[in-house]
């Protein structure tokens, strides 16, 4: 059996073990929502700590130069393209900052890190983690900014609230293990691998929660929203050809610009729906769009894995 068709049978067995657990009310929202924290506070940040220490040298780091802007440049290109678009298309204004971000914001960490591993091998952990900090900074300074100007709220674009929400624990458990790492810190092997083994059921549950997403999406009848699929649309296939722009402009690595394009087409990242509720903004959009290119997996997935994987 080929790599790509293995890949496309191994989550869509995992997402569809999701829906069923949700259909039979054993993964409601709320444990939906106590799983998801699990896997974002110990697997998420368990596996990044083990693989830079695995995969990584402040040498690697050193030269990765202008591989780091290219995830920076894809995301503001994205965003700018979905402000444009907010205004061009019947989109009301009070919507234009959440579907900038639909457009423009991928899943890298939640979704992104276990379908590159499983694209690319372990290898592509830490890569992968390059387009999340372009990814974070961005939403948490561009994206933040622009959803609450949806509320007509006329907020600085950088902020203490901006600075503590960019502070999570994937982000602080990657500065942290890159400073170590520069340190040349000696780690236990026992810590490594007890942090591999927390990390390890990260994929999986991943996979469950978002077949649980599904679910509820389509039980909620997410196919009114229009928008929603003009978003999807610019996600799956206008961004991950931004990433190739930028890529080749700045002649990355062909490793990593796999991982890059892949990135670029993940997921709505998850945050954007709990901050368009947090400020009053369009949930409902973020929601819809949050679903809709969960579903788009089903088409992504394949077709990464045909062209990368063989």
């Amino acid at each position: 059996m080929s790599n790509s068709i293995n890949t496309l049978l191994v989550f869509l067995i995992m997402i569809a073990a999701g829906v069923v657990l949700a259909a039979t009310e054993i993964l409601d929202e709320k444990t939906s929502k106590k799983l998801t924290k699990i896997v974002l506070i110990v697997c998420i940040p368990s596996t990044m700590f083990a693989n830079v220490f695995q995969y990584f040298d402040p040498q690697i780091l050193k030269e990765a130069g202008t591989a780091l802007l290219v995830p920076l440049l894809t995301v503001f290109t994205g965003w700018m393209i979905g402000m444009l678009l907010a205004r061009i298309l019947p989109i009301k204004a009070t919507s234009r900052g959440v579907f900038a971000v639909c457009f423009a914001f991928s899943n890298t960490v939640f979704v992104g890190l276990p379908v590159n591993q499983a694209l690319f091998g372990e290898a592509a952990s830490v890569p992968a983690l390059f387009y999340f900090l372009g990814n974070t900074l961005m939403f948490w300074t561009l994206g933040a900014w622009g959803i609450r100007r949806d509320t007509g709220v006329k907020a600085p674009l950088f902020s203490l609230q901006s600075l503590k929400a960019l502070l999570s624990p994937a982000l602080i458990t990657l500065i942290v293990s890159l400073a170590l790492l520069f340190l040349r810190v000696p780690i236990p092997k026992f810590l490594l691998q007890a942090a591999s083994k927390l990390g390890a059921p990260g994929t999986p549950m991943a996979m469950i929660i978002a077949g649980g997403v599904i679910w509820r999406g389509v039980k909620r009848g997410i196919w009114r929203r229009w928008e929603a699929f003009i978003a999807t649309a610019g996600k799956i296939a206008v961004l991950p050809l931004i990433a190739v722009a930028f890529s080749l402009v700045f002649r990355i690595d062909p490793f990593l610009r796999q991982i890059f394009i892949a990135q670029a087409a993940m997921p709505l990242m998850s945050q954007s729906t709990i901050i368009a509720q947090n400020y009053g903004a369009d949930d409902e959009l973020a929601s819809a769009t949050s679903v809709i290119t969960m579903l788009s997996l089903l088409i992504t997935i394949p077709v990464l894995s045909a062209v990368f994987g063989g």
